[in-house]
């Protein structure tokens, strides 16, 4: 510590900077966080005193210049005080600049002054504790306390300084911000209160925030205001976001002093609440190193801040995609609306100036940009004017500045820009050289900073887009009152992009005008043959867009309609390219019409239906259904609802009428949107279907019926119009019709046909969901008639299920009293569960579907609707439902809202057989969540839709508590909300419904032990902490007769015995119940000690033997499994007895597979035997040739076991994860070449033995006999193998033995087993399937994956040997696609670059060869893998370890050379979204070649997806590259036209990434 220091930064302040430091030091010492910035935005020192273990701790701080005994009274005052104001204090910390000097007295070590401070403090109750100078040093050296000494003792620049400097870097960028409107001598302030205060609520709850709006809308005047209010309670720091573009992270934070990033974390990092702001965040989009601001906001994220981003709402789509996809940053948006006219004209009465009369003009008035300029020029305006001459008015000030006239400098300033804006468009360069421009004029524009200036590319450019606006509508102004015919209008424009756009914006505001010099104009361009197309399609866009678009259609109808629609067919090109508006929302993106065109085209397309609608339906279809997303009334809708289902009516009137699924759902997706207008044509459909039962697959309407049944979230809207109508459609499919003859005449063993439901909807209701029927979405539109219809279904369904072959094995009655009524319901496991979907047997999915929906809506009501209400119906329920399905979710409603439905918990407490059961659907509650999960991931939609829907009911807290858990709750805790005597009232009852129970003897016997589990008069409570915040309280009867007593143990017994093993089992399974399991404490002492798990397998097989009476063929396997486990994973610590007893249980069980009466099952120990072979082999190498034998047998054994795998598969994976080849070489080729022998010979037995048995079952022992004749020699030591057997294999056996064979094998047998026997199996391999009659798909892929692991491991001189029968052989088929597909799959596993790329340059002329007969039918996906688009990559891979910079070849190559091929661009943009996301630059190349050399390349099938994939990678590239690309002209000229191609097919994308590099 350097005093010295501290006096020169506080001259004169000491006394001050010693109390804010002895302040830190005290917190700092009771672990009290204050945190850099707080302490900096404290006012005045909090000296409350701290309390710590009961004891109250308060400092006092003295800075004296002389000694200490000097200040001694003043100390000892201040002690006092402090003692007066803070009875508590205890202990007192006195920080004191001085070091407390020795005693002079020799026998005395501290001087007087402190024994006489220290006693006068223990007078007054305190006790002192000194805080020195070396009491410092000790404090300051800790890493933690760092700051507090840069603060007080070093001149560098510290964390302090840091803050301070943000402190004024914020208040530098947003002095400038007006919050308010100068006129006169007035303020205009606009009230945003209501914005501000959703920011400040988004940053309390630490979102991300995106505030956007048009420019000029006060977006950052309402953030500064927010910043006003917040700045002093938590760290804001502003940038700008063009000051983000820097060279190193660093320079961002060297603003006075070289701060570092790291610094600026440390400085803030004990803030809970932070955030930083990225103003103007549009130019993010001109950042040179994006690398730079990933870093920034990773770090950000990391470190707890919130960030802020402003935006101009025309750039709010491209970032909110950017902040998704580059940074996954979740944030909220709020919008800033430009200020309404009401409030506009409020303001004007207000302040007491008038609006102009144009309105138009006023329009424009709400942007404040205008509005400022408007009120501080408010004298020199026509208010009868329009808007344009307040725009003159503006120009002549900002750009001509006509105060100064002198030498027409205001005329060359104008002209100044006009040329540069004129040169830009012309050339598309942004930087323009100025050797031709009066130089003055430049200075001037420069000074005035409407111009810039660029060193480095040595040209001027225009600062702001307003000023290029205006410059280009003045050109297009000019030109338009100078021309004297069309032709000559349009050459003088020039051709260029912007200056096309410009002409658009200025034709949009004539049109708007009115002004018919401009109508006539259009009427004489439109009609002139001259003029070019893309100039007709700028006309049309703003015909389009404006109102005049009524009088052009009714005016030019002949011409648009002429040549086969011609012009029409343009114009509904143009009008969802540049007609809309696209609002990002979370993830969806919507289009939104813009325009009166939209209508006037809807009704022209309506008008001229049969000519042109049915014919072109590609084109209109999007039309129809952009617009009806967006508008569900009106006329323009209706039209369009009329044309949509007049192609669905075709099913009716035309015969084998047939829609392409995806199109179907597309017209239907407008049917519906459209229904509110189309209600009657609707209805009589409806109606027609049910009167004729319409519900075969080939009747009229079935796809409209089912899609509304099976999808009814895109049916929400026809659901709400006409809910009635629904209901009988699912009653009419649903319900099992009766049969028209049936060709069959039986009925097929489905649940549905047990509960009298229909077949058809056995599979489209899979996985079950509340949101899988209509019945959710009727439920909230009509809500009792669906109610009636839920019961009445479901009583039908289950009482014919009662009558079916399982429902008479299960289904109880049982009565419900309801007062004074009895009501008898059907009960089973499969009823009471089936709106959780996990009883059993399983009840088809459209009942579970039902029961989950009327759930759903039943709680969501619960927690808005009145208690009365909703218990009214809950009863109505209970009294018309005949099945306890019904009754489950009522209960279900009652455990969720125990404290509002507690009289109808009485009810049901009433009826005892509930109890167990809904005890049952407790504990299957941890189930839930996997049952739902099964098959998640494998369809997305699915998941989303269903699955997520389902998974979250799992996180209700109901779902834990039970009836009985609840009958308890009640009679500790009453019913809350009631007074003491209503709770005493309460429980009397619920003890007389135990008695009632008790007192009937014959539901005593069976549920006693559960009434005297329920009954709290007979419970003694335990309670033990279960954490930190809640109790676990058990209970148990105070006393068992000795009947349940007995029942009680037999019970537990019983069940224990059932289970004994069951631990064993999943410790013995080392195959399929090894993977993620956690271990229970029992698996973990048998893998301490597997001598238990030995002794108890003993113990099973005695017990067995003795006719155990457990879990049948559970139990029987479990000695198989748990002695391989020990053979394989224990040997070491088994005697050799033990071994001796595994090796008779492994041999045993292995000796089934060879017995007639085998059962081929899986998990029944003869996989885990065959396992533990490669052991025994190890262990007894004298029995090596029976081991042998014996895997060759098995090997000969192909029977699947269902789809799990083939017997012969147990010994390929046995052979392979015991590392036979490795550890026993000899023995492994053994197994081998005895099979090679062996399966010829095998073969002809079985050929023979079917010529007497025919296709029944041969006896496995008469085959045996035969083998055993021909007494093959499986010694290890003389193996002899001669390569002409293989010529005997046929293909089922030659893939056995290429999966025998190990991949990286350097053995010359198996090299020249492959080079044998590919030539003439490649062919037969890659023959396609179809023409094939074989059935060897599995097969072909197991060669196809051993073949790719095989050829990747070898030596690169080795490849071509291999490799060549395969290439020779390739095709167009799927089996080719198939054999690259797995090629990629075997390189993503082994990473083996060199050996890859070499095979794929060799297959490329091939793939070139394929490609000159395009219409392959797999060339498609031959392609997709060639090109490494896989679709098998992990979502979200953005590089792969085989793909490098020195591999693109593939990419220029494939571009260059087969381009033609609509897959090469699908594959390559595909590539760029993936695996190839690092080479933008090169992507950009590639795209480039493609369509500059296939411009009118059709897409076909795949012209969707590979739009979507160009999108994508475009609006990251352009995003990240913006400025680059309007710097760079050679970068810009590659990126247009690839823009131009696929605006040309439709992307909206397209059209606006255009506009905004323009």
């Amino acid at each position: 510590m350097n005093w010295k220091i501290f006096g020169v930064k506080y001259d004169k302040q000491e006394t001050w900077a010693f109390e804010q430091m002895s302040y830190l030091l005290f917190c700092a010492e009771f672990n009290n966080r204050v945190g850099l910035f707080r302490y900096k935005n404290q006012t005045g020192i909090e000296t409350e005193p701290i309390e710590k273990d009961g004891k109250y701790y308060g400092f006092q701080s003295k800075y004296y210049t002389n000694s200490i005994a000097d200040n001694k009274d003043d100390i000892i005052d201040s002690i006092k005080k402090a003692k007066s104001k803070n009875k508590q204090l205890a202990e007192l910390l006195l920080y004191i600049n001085q070091e407390l000097s020795e005693s002079t007295t020799k026998s005395k070590k501290k001087p007087q002054y402190q024994l006489d401070i220290e006693k006068a403090a223990k007078t007054a109750g305190i006790s002192i504790q000194w805080r020195v100078p070396s009491n410092f040093d000790l404090q300051l050296s800790l890493p933690e306390n760092k700051y507090i000494n840069d603060v007080f003792f070093s001149l560098d620049p510290n964390e302090g300084d840091l803050l301070d400097e943000i402190y004024k870097h914020n208040e530098n960028i947003l002095q400038a911000i007006q919050t308010e409107i100068t006129f006169g001598d007035k303020q205009i302030k606009i009230d945003r209160s209501s914005v501000v205060e959703s920011i400040a609520n988004a940053s309390q709850k630490k979102k991300n925030i995106i505030i956007s709006g048009e420019g000029g809308c006060g977006k950052t005047a309402i953030f500064k205001e927010f910043y006003n209010s917040c700045f002093k309670k938590m760290p804001i720091c502003v940038f700008k976001a063009n000051e983000l573009n820097v060279n190193h992270i660093n320079d961002i934070f060297h603003i006075d002093h070289k701060f570092t990033f790291a610094q600026f974390l440390n400085a803030y990092k004990d803030e809970p609440l932070k955030i930083f702001v990225i103003d103007s965040a549009e130019k993010l989009a001109e950042i040179s190193s994006n690398d730079i601001l990933t870093t920034l906001i990773q770090k950000l994220k990391e470190n707890a801040w919130n960030i802020i981003f402003i935006t101009r709402y025309a750039y709010l789509n491209d970032l909110t995609f950017h902040i998704k996809e580059n940074y996954q940053l979740p944030f909220s948006v709020n919008d800033v609306s430009l200020i309404g006219i009401e409030e506009l004209k409020s303001i004007a009465v207000e302040f007491k100036f008038s609006l102009p009369d144009n309105q138009k003009f006023i329009e424009r008035l709400r942007n404040l940009f205008y509005l400022r300029e408007y009120v501080q020029n408010y004298s020199n305006i026509d208010k009868q004017g329009n808007y344009k001459g307040f725009i003159d008015l503006l120009w002549k000030k900002r750009i001509q500045n006509n105060a100064i006239q002198k030498d027409n400098l205001h005329l060359e300033r104008e002209k100044c820009i006009i040329r540069i804006s004129k040169k830009r468009c012309e050339t598309g360069r942004f930087y323009i050289s100025s050797d031709d421009l009066p130089q003055s004029a430049l200075f001037q524009l420069k000074q005035d900073e409407i111009l810039g200036y660029d060193d480095i590319h040595n040209g001027y450019f225009i600062t702001h887009d307003i000023y290029e606006e205006w410059t280009l509508d003045k050109i297009v102004s000019r030109s338009f009152s100078n021309y004297s015919n069309v032709k000559e209008f349009f050459d003088d424009l020039g051709n260029s992009l912007p200056i096309r756009r410009a002409f658009r914006f200025w034709l949009s505001d004539h049109l708007s005008e009115k002004s018919k010099e401009i109508e006539s104009f259009i009427q004489g361009a439109f009609t002139n043959a001259e003029v070019i197309q893309f100039w007709k399609d700028e006309i049309l866009v703003s015909v389009l867009l404006s109102d005049y678009s009524e009088v052009f259609f009714k005016f030019f109808e002949e011409e648009i309609i002429a040549n086969d629609f011609k012009i029409l067919k343009r114009i509904l090109f143009l009008l969802r390219i540049a007609c809309t508006d696209i609002s990002a929302n979370q993830n969806i993106e919507i289009i939104k019409p813009k325009g009166k065109g939209w209508e006037e085209v809807i009704a022209l397309i309506h008008k001229h239906k049969s000519d042109f609608f049915d014919s072109n339906l590609k084109l209109v279809l999007p039309v129809l259904s952009d617009w009806c997303e967006f508008n569900r009334n009106g006329e323009t809708t209706k039209f369009s609802g009329l044309l949509a289902l007049s192609l669905i009516q075709k099913t009716e009137t035309e015969k084998n009428f047939f829609i392409h699924d995806k199109v179907e759902e597309n017209i239907l997706k407008v049917v519906f949107n459209s229904a509110n207008e189309l209600q009657k044509e609707l209805k009589e459909i409806f109606d027609k279907v049910s009167a004729n039962k319409w519900t075969d697959h080939r009747d009229p309407y079935e796809g409209l019926c089912s899609t509304i049944l099976e999808k009814p979230y895109i049916a929400t809207e026809l659901i709400k119009t006409l809910p009635l109508s629904i209901i009988q459609l699912c009653d009419l499919f649903w319900k099992k019709q009766s049969r028209k003859n049936d060709r069959f005449g039986y009925d097929r063993d489905t649940m549905e046909n047990r509960y009298g439901i229909a077949e058809k909807h056995e599979f489209n209701y899979f996985p079950s969901s509340a949101n899988q029927t209509p019945i959710k979405w009727l439920l909230q539109a009509a809500f009792y008639d669906t109610l009636d219809f839920i019961i009445e279904f479901t009583n039908k369904a289950v009482e014919f299920y009662s009558q079916s072959d399982y429902g008479k094995e299960d289904v109880i009655k049982i009565s419900l009293h309801i007062n004074k009524t009895e009501v008898t319901q059907y009960l089973s496991n499969a009823i009471w569960c089936m709106y959780r979907g996990n009883g059993s047997p399983v009840v088809p999915n459209v009942l579970q579907s039902i029961h989950m929906a009327l759930e759903k809506v039943l709680l969501e009501f619960s927690q808005i609707l009145k208690s009365e209400i909703i218990q009214t119906i809950l009863l109505r329920i209970l009294i018309q439902s005949k099945s306890a399905s019904l009754t489950s979710i009522v209960c279900s409603v009652v455990l969720a809202n125990p404290d509002k439905f507690y009289d109808v918990a009485l009810i049901l407490f009433k009826t005892i057989e509930l109890f167990h059961l809904d005890t049952f659907r407790c504990t299957n509650e941890f189930q839930a969540k996997s049952l739902y999960s099964i098959g998640y991931g494998m369809d997305k939609v699915r998941d989303i839709l269903y699955t997520d829907e389902r998974l979250k009911t799992c996180e209700d807290k109901h779902r834990n508590s039970n009836l009985e858990s609840l009958f308890l709750n009640y009679q500790f805790f009453g019913v809350k909300g009631f007074t003491e005597e209503q709770n005493s009232e309460f429980i009397e009852k619920l003890h007389k419904i135990i008695d009632q129970h008790k007192s009937n003897a014959s539901l005593n016997k069976s549920y006693g032990f559960l009434l005297a589990r329920m009954d709290r008069r007979n419970l003694i409570p335990n309670v033990s902490k279960h954490d930190d915040t809640h109790l676990r309280i058990e209970f148990r009867p105070k006393e068992l007769s000795d009947e349940l007593k007995k029942e009680s143990e037999e019970a537990l017994n019983q069940f224990q015995d059932i289970f004994k093993y069951s631990s064993l089992r999943v410790w013995g399974d080392f195959l399929i119940g090894a993977r993620d399991q956690t271990k229970t404490t029992k698996q973990e002492e048998y893998d301490n000690n597997p001598l238990l798990a030995l002794s108890e397998t003993k113990q099973l097989i005695e017990e067995l033997k003795s006719g155990r009476n457990g879990i049948s063929m559970f139990d029987y396997s479990i000695p198989a499994f748990s002695c391989s486990k020990l053979l394989i994973e224990y040997k070491d610590k088994l005697s050799k007895k033990d071994k001796a007893f595994c090796k008779e249980i492994v041999l045993s069980t292995i000796s089934n597979l060879f017995a007639d009466d085998y059962d081929y099952q899986i998990s029944d120990g003869v996989e885990a035997s065959v396992h533990a072979i490669p052991t025994l082999i190890n262990e007894y190498p004298e029995e090596v040739e029976n081991y042998v034998s014996i895997m060759v047998l098995t090997l000969l054994d192909e029977t699947p076991i269902g789809h799990y795998k083939r017997v012969c598969d147990y010994v390929i994976e046995s052979i392979h994860k015991s590392k036979l080849w490795e550890q026993n070489t000899k023995v492994a080729q053994s197994i081998l070449f005895g099979y090679v022998k062996l399966n010829p010979i095998y073969r002809n037995i079985v050929t023979e033995a079917r010529k007497e048995h025919g296709w029944g079952r041969i006896p496995k022992n008469s085959i045996l006999e035969k083998l055993d004749k021909i007494n093959l020699d499986f010694a290890v030591d003389n193996i002899s193998f001669d390569i002409n057997d293989i010529d005997l294999l046929d293909i089922h056996a030659l893939e056995i033995v290429f999966q025998l064979i190990p991949s990286d094998t350097k053995d010359k047998n198996h090299l020249n087993i492959y080079a044998k026997s590919l030539p003439p199996l490649a062919s037969q391999l890659l023959k396609d399937r179809r023409n094939d009659g074989s059935n060897i798909y599995l097969l072909r892929q197991h060669i196809f994956k051993n073949f790719a692991y095989f050829i990747l491991q070898r030596e690169k001189s080795e490849i071509d040997v291999f490799l060549k029968p395969f290439i020779d052989s390739f095709s167009s088929t799927e089996e080719t696609a198939s054999f690259i597909g797995e090629l990629v799959s075997a390189e993503d596993s082994l990473n083996n670059c060199e050996q890859f790329w070499y095979i794929w340059n060799k297959l490329y002329p091939k793939i070139k060869e394929l490609c000159v007969n395009p219409r392959g039918y797999y060339l498609e996906e031959i392609i997709i893998n060639y090109l490494l688009a896989w679709r098998w990559w992990r979502e979200g891979i953005e590089e792969w370890h085989s793909l490098k910079k020195e591999n693109l070849s593939l990419y220029i190559n494939a571009s260059e050379d087969i381009g033609n091929i609509p897959t090469v661009l699908y594959s390559i943009v595909r590539v760029l979204n993936s695996i190839g996301s690092n080479f933008k630059n090169e992507g950009i190349d590639w795209i480039y070649t493609i369509v500059s050399t296939n411009s009118s390349l059709n897409l076909v099938d795949l012209e969707s997806n590979t739009l979507y994939y160009m999108e994508f990678f475009l609006r990251k590239y352009i995003f990240i590259n913006k400025q680059k690309i309007k710097k760079e002209i050679r970068l810009k000229n590659k990126i247009i036209p690839i823009l131009d191609f696929m605006i040309e097919r439709g992307s909206i994308h397209g059209y606006l990434l255009r506009e905004s590099i323009l």
